[in-house]
């Protein structure tokens, strides 16, 4: 793992989420850095290094960002910015509920050699949901392709050059950030999942609450319902053009 490097995403305030993730990272032999996330509900909004754009998640989704959204959005975009100023070529990402396999360093080291070109591979979707099996990673786990959004911000592993594409592709606040970069067949990332996934969540609290949904207009309705309809048409013709249709 020495050409890996680990960040953990950790709010200052949140002490005891930052000890676990520590006393875990030790036990399992990994070198990591802490990066201070960003507090959505003390962080001014003059001070965002890119513009929010509310609308696209309340008509498409009828909700607004929450500030917990908005603080994880900007933690990472910052983070990989960071990786593109200090030309770190490849990077484990955890956020402080991440809960780590024993063994950790040796699945990663052979999640590192699969022979398949990737961008971003999580390692701990949410659900197994419908997917395409792209290569054996060892006697029990597999690279695969999901055939709809999957996403998390819990883990995952990526390149320099995907830091530079993911600053361009998430370039302004529209949707929760793991939303955008999870779309591969509109934003063209090599996005790929491991399954059965080797991280798990601690079942600590969330920081990122929920907040009722909007009510929206029929028209906005009508509008949402086409753009999820064109969303999965492009999605259906790109995992066929891929033959990961089945």
């Amino acid at each position: 793992m020495e050409n890996c490097k680990v960040f953990v995403i950790s709010l200052a305030r949140a002490a005891e989420r930052r000890a676990f993730m520590q006393k875990q990272l030790q036990s399992v032999h990994l070198q990591y850095e802490i990066w201070e996330a960003i507090d959505g509900k003390t962080f001014p909004p003059s001070d965002y290094p890119i513009p929010l754009n509310d609308e696209f998640w309340r008509k498409k989704r009828g909700w607004n960002l929450t500030p917990g959204e908005i603080g994880c959005f900007l933690s990472h975009w910052t983070l990989w910015r960071e990786i593109v100023a200090r030309k770190i070529p490849l990077a484990l990402i955890l956020e402080d509920d991440a809960e780590l396999p024993f063994g950790m360093d040796s699945i990663l080291q052979n999640v590192l050699r699969v022979q398949t070109e990737w961008d971003i591979i999580i390692l701990h979707p949410k659900k197994p949901f419908r997917h395409s099996v792209v290569e054996n990673i060892d006697g029990e786990r597999k690279l695969v392709r999901f055939h709809r959004r999957v996403g998390q911000t819990v883990a995952y592993l990526i390149k320099l050059e995907t830091a530079q594409k993911l600053l361009q592709i998430c370039n302004e606040m529209r949707a929760p950030i793991d939303w955008m970069y999870a779309e591969w067949w509109r934003n063209g990332l090599r996005y790929y999942g491991v399954l059965p996934a080797p991280v798990k969540t601690s079942g600590a609290e969330s920081t990122i609450e929920r907040q009722p949904k909007i009510r929206r207009s029929v028209l906005e309705h009508i509008a949402a319902a086409c753009w999820r309809f064109s969303d999965y048409l492009l999605r259906r013709k790109m995992i066929a053009r891929k033959g990961d249709a089945r």
